[in-house]
């Protein structure tokens, strides 16, 4: 029961995550909105999940 549960909210997760991309953006400005991004702040995103990822595998 648990271990469904885990998936149901997983699935609700991810399912949610794409509506809420989908829904605020506009896909034709999509490249404008990646270049003005700031840069150092994707670094650190990136660099946060990579090293979330290496902790979760030791």
């Amino acid at each position: 029961m648990k271990k469904a549960l885990n998936y149901i909210i997983l699935v609700g997760l991810i399912g949610l995550t794409i509506w809420i991309f989908v829904s605020n953006n506009d896909f034709d400005n999509f490249s404008e909105l990646i270049s003005s991004a700031n840069i150092v702040l994707l670094l650190i995103a990136v660099l946060c999940m990579v090293l979330y990822w290496f902790f979760e595998a030791i």
